[in-house]
């Protein structure tokens, strides 16, 4: 039997090249646990290569003592893949997953950062959210306070690298509390918790 690509997929999620279907199956609502057999040790690279032209971006990676990966997760808008390379074959569970929504809970007295496409909404013990997003430049976050500051936030604690760029920062208001911290290049977290009065 010849395994074909989905064809909901095509033109949304590109087909590995040189990577022969060997299984697939249904995963989670309306995804896909799809596993084909590597031709060539040049096919993980060429197929992140191809999801980044088209779009994807990387959100988490894991790699073994080697560097080699052993997991990735991209995204494109909704669509999430996980890559597994597994011996000669390669596993993708492909599914949708919504991005979160900016909090409701601020009553608009805390903006969304502006090109920081939000990744993740985890809600804490005391039920202020943790927020993550995903700068689409190195300005973000200085923007994002300077806009802050402008609403009346005052900075309580700043922490720069050695070129003066914002790492860690505190800011509050006479309700919240925020702490902006770049994790990394791609990831920004924004945690706000509520002043109790």
């Amino acid at each position: 039997m010849i395994i074909k690509w989905p064809e909901d997929l095509v033109g949304v999620l590109p087909q590995p090249a040189r990577c022969e279907l060997v299984s697939l199956s249904p995963y989670g609502e309306g995804g896909y646990h799809i596993s084909c057999d590597r031709q060539d040790d040049a096919v993980d690279q060429d197929y992140l290569d191809l999801l980044a032209s088209e779009g994807f971006q990387i959100e988490e990676t894991i790699q073994n003592s080697d560097g080699e990966y052993t997991f990735i997760r991209v995204r494109k808008g909704d669509l999430v893949v996980n890559v597994s390379p597994i011996f000669s074959y390669y596993s993708m569970d492909v599914s949708l997953q919504p991005l979160p929504d900016w909090p409701g809970v601020f009553d608009d007295e805390i903006p969304k950062p502006k090109r920081c496409e939000l990744e993740s909404l985890i809600p804490s013990v005391q039920g202020d959210p943790h927020i993550i997003c995903i700068p689409e430049d190195d300005r973000v976050l200085q923007d994002y306070v300077d806009v802050l500051l402008d609403l009346g936030f005052v900075e309580q604690h700043k922490f720069v690298n050695q070129e003066g760029e914002i790492q860690t920062i505190d800011l509050e208001t006479g309700e919240f509390q925020i702490r902006l911290f770049l994790n990394s290049p791609d990831s920004l977290s924004v945690s706000v918790s509520r002043i109790k009065s």
